[in-house]
């Protein structure tokens, strides 16, 4: 097998922007984790333009020496590493609009505008607004800053909608995290979005001061609502509905919750947001519509009704990553064949992704646009080769076509399913026929469908049969994906790899790749070293599981979550369990496996007794009973400290649950007097004893 010359860089020479893409998206990560400190952009500036300047004279002229050569690399280098971390530093994501110091009094009020359609929670709608005003003693001054508002789901609730204004108070508060093991980083999310600041309101607290009319509508959103009213007319069935709107407007909030884990199981969640099947799909009906255009002339018609029309659909959609990558590409892809040049698929892929992260830096750290690269990515570079492995000139149609299929799914599986495990801690074992069930019934009829629902919206017969038909087959696709998720083993539904087992992993495939696709001998001996690696890291993690024991009590709304982890089994202590704040925690302890409810309340963990204390009904005059740690809840919080610790004497107390003020400053005052620690799980996060 002939080796592959490292001094070929084949990949580099295919793909040359992918250089400057990684220094740009390396600058974009160091700022985003602060490490260039917490006011980079000056510095930055600086380098950016000395790189700049010198890359310009190094690339102009021709004279200079071997050892200034050698400084163009590392120059352009430090140039998009420079140019990713000023976009960055200069984007909403980085920038503080207003801090709670500034805002938070009871004799002011915000003049909010909502921005996004509401979405409803279960005790809750959640509503993302932008202050423009803020009303202090009478007068009326300019704001801005984007923030969350979360008003109380009462009856008394009146229906939100984009473009209103609201008068609310003035009581931000920032965004922070529960605090529970592995949890989302929920602060962080909203702080990439340029979001810090949030509040909770009841209905009562908030005037409404305008709604925003159709006339004030701009020409976009008037046609995103316009068709969200048709599809809602003509397609009755509500999963239907929700389905179609995600894929045609990009509006997800109607979609539903079991189906969406249902899709995610399966792997076909891709098809819920717009990406290139639907722009690939736009581009066919305008090739079906302008058949009769011929020649050179035909060809400009074409492709340009092509890119205005696909263009104009992600603008309606509310242009989410996924269909801005999609359009950009698409749009670098046809004007390249209107030059009659040849496009490299892979620089163009860079290309867009430079694009994108330039317009909007913290994209990158969207789960959304990163399997989105990574599909592309992967079926770019291993389609083809995959595609070669069954080559039948003899075969059927049909069976060339399936065979086609199961490849694009195949060879898109590959770079996106590390980041589905790290992710969503799933790998779908049925890939491959859900999404050839996905492709012809979703991705083609269903698609073609909803087209047809609104360009038929003047005649409702035919919109109203259409509606029918499509409401019908998404019904048999969810019920097949039902089915094929009923099969996937549970264990592959709560996998977990590492940060450092995600990079070994690409690591690996790239070894692979370059082994198979290049026959790089090193390729093959760098891919058994990376699966050792592999390996050992697993094995490790799974012996540390084994030998775990500890106490965990979540930070979970009013009622206490307690958890006692044994080895690979998690046993429940309280009755109830906040099942949000616990599946990514028993996910991350490798406990996801139920163990039986226990009925203990007292534990000795490394040397520590812990006891759980959740009946108030204390006798008087119990002897003394001291231990390490008192986990107490609802209603012991109600029975005196000095009770409690004169006969337990314990050196901390856990607050577990949500207690109110009165109560909480009760134990803190009790516990700062008698030197006792106090952890309050609402406010200081989960409580771990191990």
């Amino acid at each position: 097998m002939p080796s592959w010359s490292p001094n070929e860089n084949y990949f580099w020479r295919q793909a040359p922007l992918f250089r400057p893409l990684l220094f740009l998206m390396l600058g974009i990560f160091a700022c985003d984790y602060n490490w260039l400190g917490t006011q980079p952009l000056p510095g930055l500036l600086i380098l950016l333009i000395f790189s700049g300047i010198l890359l310009c004279v190094l690339a102009f002229y021709r004279g200079y020496s071997s050892w200034l050569q050698a400084l163009f690399f590392p120059l352009a280098a430090l140039f998009f590493f420079c140019a990713g971390a000023s976009l960055y530093a200069t984007s909403s994501a980085f920038k503080t609009p207003f801090s709670s110091a500034q805002t938070t009094s009871s004799e002011s009020a915000s003049l909010v505008r909502v921005v996004s359609k509401p979405q409803p929670r279960p005790r809750s709608t959640r509503l993302q607004v932008e202050r423009w005003a803020e009303l202090k003693e009478g007068q009326l001054s300019p704001a801005q800053g984007e923030a969350l508002l979360y008003v109380y789901n009462k009856v008394s609730a009146p229906d939100f909608a984009t473009g209103d204004s609201l008068m609310l108070p003035n009581n931000w508060q920032p965004i922070h995290n529960q605090g529970n093991p592995f949890e989302m980083d929920f602060a962080r999310f909203q702080k990439r979005r340029g979001i810090r600041m949030q509040q909770f309101l009841s209905p009562e607290q908030i005037q409404i001061i305008g709604r925003q009319s159709d006339a004030q509508q701009g020409w976009l959103q008037g046609a995103h609502q316009r068709f969200e009213r048709q599809l809602r007319t003509y397609i009755r069935d509500p999963q239907a509905f929700g389905l179609l709107q995600a894929m045609l407007l990009g509006d997800e909030s109607n979609f539903d919750t079991d189906l969406r884990q249902a899709y995610a199981q399966t792997g076909v969640i891709h098809i819920v947001s717009i990406s290139g099947s639907h722009v690939a799909a736009l581009y066919l009906i305008v090739l079906a519509l302008f058949f009769w255009a011929r020649g050179q002339r035909g060809l400009w018609l074409k492709v340009v009704s092509g890119i205005l029309l696909v263009w104009l659909y992600v603008l309606i959609a509310g242009a989410p990553p996924s269909a801005l990558r999609s359009a950009l590409m698409f749009t670098v892809l046809s004007l390249g064949l209107l030059g009659s040049r040849e496009t490299n698929p892979l620089n163009t892929l860079a290309a867009a992704a430079l694009a994108l992260l330039a317009f909007q830096p913290a994209w990158m750290f969207s789960v959304g646009f990163q399997l989105s690269f990574a599909a592309v990515l992967s079926m770019m570079l291993l389609y083809a080769p995959i595609l070669r492995l069954w080559a039948w000139p003899h075969a059927y149609r049909l069976t060339r076509m399936l065979w086609q299929t199961l490849a694009a799914s195949l060879s898109a599986e590959i770079l996106t399913a590390p980041l589905v495990i790290y992710y969503f801690h799933n790998f779908p074992l049925l890939f491959l026929p859900a999404n050839i069930l996905a492709m012809v019934l979703v991705g083609f009829c269903a698609l073609a469908g909803g087209l047809m629902v609104i360009a038929l919206a003047w005649w409702p017969w035919a919109a109203g049969w259409v509606g029918k038909m499509v409401s019908a087959l998404i019904h048999l696709f969810n019920d097949g994906i039902i089915w094929m998720q009923s099969l996937n083993f549970e264990a592959l539904q709560h996998l977990r790899i590492s940060s450092f087992d995600l990079l070994l992993l690409y690591l690996l495939l790239a070894a692979i790749a370059a082994w198979w696709l290049r026959n790089w001998q090193r390729g093959l001996i760098s891919s058994l070293a990376l699966s050792c690696a592999l390996m050992a890291s697993l094995c490790w993690q799974q012996f540390s599981t084994q030998q775990q024991e500890k106490i965990v009590v979540f930070s979970a709304g009013k009622k206490a979550s307690v958890e006692w982890i044994e080895g690979n089994k998690h046993h429940a202590l309280s009755p109830t369990l906040d099942t949000y704040a616990t599946t990514n925690a028993n996910i991350g302890f490798g406990a996801w496996r139920k163990g039986d409810e226990e009925n203990r309340n007292c534990f000795v963990l490394r040397g520590k007794k812990v006891l759980y204390l959740r009946d108030s009904s204390l006798k008087p005059g119990l002897p003394p009973f001291p231990i390490d740690v008192l986990i107490i809840e609802n209603p012991v919080w109600a029975l005196k400290a000095e009770s409690l610790t004169q006969v337990f004497s314990p050196s901390t107390v856990v607050l577990a649950g949500r207690p109110g003020p009165k109560t909480r400053a009760h134990w803190l005052h009790h516990c700062r007097e008698h030197k006792i620690a106090l952890h309050d799980a609402a406010t200081q996060g989960a409580w771990v004893l191990e």
